[in-house]
């Protein structure tokens, strides 16, 4: 980042901030609201002297990297933010009062991180920093380390070495799959596996084949676990229409 100069101060700071609607509602699924907050965000920082260097929004949440003098704080520029931004939603859109019925558009928490933080945790060249890199950033924008988060797993993916790592939210092991050592062939059954089984590390050779009763089990077993009813037919019917679903190995959709 550049170096910034006012009339008494030069600087050089960067905050990663995460905000999240109540209850983590999806208010900006709808494209209208997601870019007229975009534009209010970018007029409030405008107006209050806050740089944004990227912003995305998101369904159910917004990231912000700003840069703004030290002589504020971190709180202030958030509560500005945050208040503006949603007086003006609720006003355009007041339909999003009905879906937030506590009034505040906004959690009263939010996540903050000074960019040179996540930049020195990094280690370049170093698979496992990368990954335990990617899956810290992953639990901080689903505010994880906040106030707890709906995520239930989590993956990374590493395109160089062609590895899946993955972690749940009941085995917070780290796990990966190596994809060079796998046949996607038609040839080779289908492979499956628990994703909260007890394992760690490299599971490529722990995939099992394919098996209806394990699957339909499983997804039996889920749906009363969540309360809901289960007509077993029904079950039957859905999982046999996937597995009838053809097969095309990669050199015949190239063809395509």
């Amino acid at each position: 980042m550049a170096i910034r100069r006012t009339s008494h101060l030069v600087y050089d700071t960067g905050y990663h901030l995460v905000l999240c609607p109540k209850y983590r509602k999806r208010i900006f699924e709808r494209v209208e609201v997601r870019e007229r907050a975009k534009q209010m965000v970018k007029k409030i920082c405008e107006v209050y002297g806050i740089e944004i260097l990227e912003m995305e929004i998101m369904e159910e949440h917004i990231h912000l990297l700003v840069s703004f003098p030290p002589s504020r704080s971190i709180g202030e520029m958030v509560r500005i933010i945050k208040s503006q931004s949603g007086r003006g939603l609720f006003r355009e859109f007041p339909g999003l009062k009905k879906r937030l019925w506590g009034g505040e558009i906004w959690e009263d928490g939010y996540f903050a991180r000074t960019v040179g933080d996540r930049m020195t945790a990094f280690k370049a060249g170093d698979r496992e920093s990368a990954v335990q890199y990617a899956f810290e950033t992953l639990d901080e924008v689903s505010g994880q380390s906040v106030k707890g988060s709906p995520t239930l797993w989590s993956i990374v993916f590493d395109t160089h070495d062609l590895r899946v790592y993955f972690q749940t939210i009941v085995n917070h092991e780290v796990r990966c799959i190596h994809l060079q050592n796998l046949d996607f062939s038609c040839r080779t059954p289908v492979k499956m596996m628990d994703i909260n089984e007890r394992l760690q590390g490299d599971i490529t050779s722990r995939l099992k084949d394919y098996s209806f009763q394990i699957h339909f089990d499983h997804a039996f077993a889920g749906w009363k676990r969540w309360g809901n009813e289960v007509d077993a037919e029904s079950l039957e019917k859905n999982i046999r229409f996937f597995e009838q679903l053809p097969c095309a190995d990669s050199a015949e959709l190239k063809r395509k």
